[in-house]
């Protein structure tokens, strides 16, 4: 920043607030460093951690399903016989086998 403004400013002091879906809700006051408030909160991270995954893996698993159908699909339409092919205006070109 003190290169932007043409100065000699220099970072004092620098304060994430956010890291993934982590914020400072999540974080540890050092005075609040005991075992079992250490304990609590990882407890409490693994739960939003195992949410997130659930969520991530139903996001894969519709992805796959789609791609899954679209070839299934696709197989369908070409299993009847004829031979498909993209001419290259786009248009399709059947010709019965």
């Amino acid at each position: 920043m003190g290169l932007s403004m043409k100065s000699t400013a220099a970072c004092t002091q620098v304060r994430r607030i956010r890291y993934g879906t982590f914020t400072l809700e999540h974080a540890l006051v050092r005075d609040t460093w005991d075992c079992e408030n250490i304990i609590d909160n990882i407890r409490t991270c693994r739960t939003m951690l195992r949410a997130l995954n659930l969520k991530h893996r139903a996001s894969i698993d519709q992805t796959v399903q789609q791609k899954l159908l679209g070839d299934s699909e696709e197989r369908k339409r070409l299993s009847d016989g004829r031979e498909v092919r993209k001419l290259p205006s786009g248009e399709e070109n059947s010709n019965v086998s």
